[in-house]
């Protein structure tokens, strides 16, 4: 067993458009305290706004008086290994609100009716109030509150552990220290949990007498051991662990409702196919993650800060989701909706149901939302918002943006019978109307080459089940064709707009056709909206929903260290055609794709023409079975017998150094 040890590290919008852009000016202040944040030196991290309890949810004032005092102390945070010194100046954030706990067990509660009765392991319950309400529907046989801080939270829990005929056991232990889970059970506080006997094999079905739930939103951002973050690491790494059969998931691997703060959901449950990442193809191997609750959407930066999936994918997948998610019972709440939920309505009604609009459509009912003075936060980047409710302005009082001094120039704008220039202001507002203009126009180009790509793929998956004879050498022809017009009309694109035809190409693919690229676009239903001001302190938070994946029978640990091994080295390069980085890794490895059947089957999310497939649209049985072929190819490196092979030669290219320096730079080999 895999005893990895972790170090103990405990360590809005506005009301109207316009008041909106007065407060643009924050933002580079906004950005560098993230930068800072992320350089683990947040000095003044907390605000009196961060801060600010409601009524509305006693418990927010509770928390700040009992377990927030020194919080705002202007002390610089850093990253240490005990935190307890400055613990003043950390929080974990709390869930305040019991009508979102409700909300959630609500819109979940039948998923979660096989785990009643069962035990739970709770990971930091500080409040307790989603403690005790999943415990009020659960009703499990022991309930274990692994709380590491009982000074701060004591007057919250301890009535719970007082109450007649308690199930709740308090452990004061650090979560972020793996081996408290390995003491808890040796110290007998899961009695009824039966593991495998002396010789035999732990269980290798999903074990639904345990449910391991917590909340991992610390704030500052809590860095883990070789992680940005604790709470990415936990998850990640204990989504892993439930394949070894490790920790609480000695007895089989266990389901995991985790809170954090959405940020740390970026990795392991992208939401674009430019986002997928190593990370992400680890976790679908072993676990089906979905996002229970998301945030309220935040304002989408222009460039490539906001970069990330066009509108028309994130409505088309929203679409879906919502239909999903009635089909299996689930109505959304009316009083969780938001904006995004109204456009997702309206552009299913124009769509007939699909959600497929093209993008000049898109970018059409995106400015008349916005010339209505509806919000488009997070759809349309915020320069381009702001340009569109000052050129409304600008219809009224243009003289803000002309130059009143000046009679003549090449740049005339009419006002009252007079001619005069624009200002520099004036300037800035025709240029950022004039990009939006440039954008529709080349999106819209994009889109002509992505229908035509999206052809040929439904030209493929009919070819596959053709018979041979001259009706598929037809097919076959037309599909050379259509992938030459493909092609060429891809290299008539401007440079910096090529990329955006394999983006919204693969998007498509993962949204409308068989394959698991992204978990998001299979999402059973659409996540809850939480507010801020429902957990304490104020943040954007998440709840995920980790379910293992059953462990196959001929489950080999070794052979699944190799595999993440080798798809750590693939997904370096996500967005390459899959030959070329198959070369990139290894000489001569792009011929291991003719030995994998599953590439070139459509119904599994391959391709006939696997010219077509980058690396991000790989599934995850598409990796094992590359995998596979590479362990049997005869041309290997022989240091690849290592099982940390590939990571360790990344890690090599990122210093520069050479692969050929004379001496193994893998150790034990």
């Amino acid at each position: 067993m895999l005893a990895l040890r972790t170090c103990s590290l405990r360590p809005l919008l506005c009301r109207s458009r316009v008041t909106q852009l007065q407060c643009r000016g924050a933002a580079s202040t906004v950005k560098a305290k993230a930068n800072a944040k992320a350089k683990g030196n947040t000095g003044t991290h907390w605000s009196k706004e961060r801060l600010v309890t409601t009524p509305k949810y006693p418990l927010s004032e509770e928390l700040c008086e009992k377990a927030g005092r020194g919080l705002g102390e202007n002390v610089k945070a850093r990253r240490i290994e005990n935190v307890q010194r400055e613990a003043a100046n950390y929080a974990r954030t709390q869930v305040v609100s019991p009508q979102l706990c409700d909300d959630v067990l609500n819109y979940i509660g039948h998923t979660l009716d096989k785990h009643k009765g069962c035990d739970i392991i709770d990971i930091n319950p500080g409040g307790g109030l989603w403690s005790t309400k999943l415990h009020e529907y659960l009703q499990p046989r022991r309930h274990i509150l692994l709380e590491p801080a009982m000074d701060k939270y004591g007057a919250f829990l301890q009535p719970l552990l007082d109450a007649p005929d308690s199930k709740y056991h308090l452990v004061a232990k650090d979560p972020c220290d793996y081996d408290s889970f390995l003491q808890l059970i040796d110290e007998g506080y899961l009695p009824d949990q039966k593991g495998a006997a002396p010789g035999e094999s732990p269980p290798f079905e999903v074990n639904n007498s345990l449910l391991v739930i917590g909340s991992l939103m610390w704030e500052p951002t809590l860095p883990g051991y070789g992680y940005t973050s604790m709470a990415k690491q936990f998850m990640y790494q204990q989504a892993g662990f439930s394949w070894k059969r490790s920790f609480f998931h000695k007895f089989g691997p266990v389901r995991m409702l985790l809170w954090a703060q959405s940020e740390d959901f970026k990795s392991l449950l992208p939401r674009g196919t430019t986002h997928i990442n190593k990370t992400d193809i680890f976790t679908k191997m072993v676990c089906n993650v979905t996002e229970v609750v998301q945030p309220v959407p935040k304002p989408r930066a222009a460039g490539s800060e906001g970069a990330g999936r066009e509108p028309r994918y994130n409505l088309e997948s929203m679409v879906q989701a919502l239909k999903r998610g009635k089909e299996n019972g689930m109505e959304y709440p009316e009083h969780r909706r938001t904006h995004w939920h109204d456009m997702a309505d309206e552009v299913a009604r124009m769509t007939d149901g699909t959600g497929n609009i093209n993008s000049p459509q898109c970018e059409e009912y995106l400015v008349s939302l916005e010339k209505a003075g509806k919000s488009t936060v997070g759809m349309m980047p915020e320069r381009f918002r702001d340009a569109l409710a000052l050129q409304e302005e600008f219809k009224l009082r243009p003289e803000r943006w002309l130059d009143m001094e000046k009679k003549s120039t090449n740049r005339l704008v009419i006002k009252g019978g007079q001619k005069y220039p624009y200002n520099t202001e004036g300037r800035k507002l025709r240029n950022n109307l004039a990009q939006i203009s440039q954008v529709v126009k080349k999106k819209a180009e994009v889109d002509h080459v992505v229908d035509v790509a999206e052809q040929a793929y439904h030209l493929e998956c009919k070819i596959i089940g053709m018979a041979d004879g001259s009706e598929k050498d037809a097919a076959l022809e037309e599909l050379k064709q259509l992938n030459e017009q493909v092609e060429a009309d891809y290299n008539a694109i401007v440079r910096n707009w090529q990329e955006r035809v394999m983006t919204d190409m693969d998007d498509r693919c993962s949204i409308r056709y068989p394959g698991l690229i992204l978990q998001w676009d299979k999402r059973p239903f659409e996540p809850l909206v939480a507010q801020t001001d429902e957990v304490w302190p104020a943040a954007y938070v998440s709840l995920g929903d980790f379910q293992p994946l059953p462990i196959p029978t001929d489950h080999d640990d070794e052979l699944h260290d190799y595999v993440h091994d080798f798809a750590a080295g693939l997904f370096s390069y996500p967005n390459l055609r899959l030959a070329v980085a198959l070369e990139n890794m290894e000489h001569g490895a792009s011929e291991l794709i003719d030995q994998v059947p599953s590439l070139k089957e459509p119904a599994k999310g391959g391709r006939l023409d696997t010219h077509n497939m980058r690396v991000r649209m790989l599934t995850t049985e598409m990796v094992v079975d590359l995998y596979k072929a590479y362990r049997d190819w005869p041309f290997k490196d022989e240091l690849s017998a290592h099982p940390r092979y590939f990571q360790l030669k990344l890690s090599r290219r990122l210093r520069g150094a050479s692969d050929n320096e004379g001496v193994s730079p893998y150790p034990n080999i």
